[in-house]
């Protein structure tokens, strides 16, 4: 299984924003095209729009079966290769949350 993402200021950039691709998405939503499942959708109006777009889009991609060994097995020695990814899916990263190190804190004593 592999996983990509990409930043949603870049979808909105790229894609949201664009009025003639969201008009043809609502055409489709609506019935109003020859083509009804999503299958046509993305071959015949989001692959040709993709295509078209002349600048990189930056993504992250990840493949989850190179953290199968360290996710199934009993080894705690190699969770450490695991840390990136937490780190990647967190909430904190994905949704571009301030990050607080628990460590670093004061805390009251009693």
């Amino acid at each position: 299984m592999n996983g990509s993402f990409f930043d949603a200021n870049t979808f909105d950039r790229q894609f949201a924003q664009n009025k003639a691709l969201v008009n043809q998405f609502k055409d489709f939503e609506g019935g109003r095209l020859a083509g009804i499942k999503t299958d046509f959708f993305y071959t015949e109006i989001a692959a040709p729009f993709i295509a078209g777009i002349k600048s990189d889009i930056e993504y992250t991609y990840f493949n989850l079966q190179d953290y199968q060994q360290p996710l199934r097995n009993a080894d705690k020695r190699d969770d450490n290769k695991l840390i990136a990814l937490f780190k990647l899916l967190s909430p904190e990263h994905l949704l571009k949350l301030p990050f607080t190190n628990v460590s670093n804190t004061n805390r009251s004593r009693r």
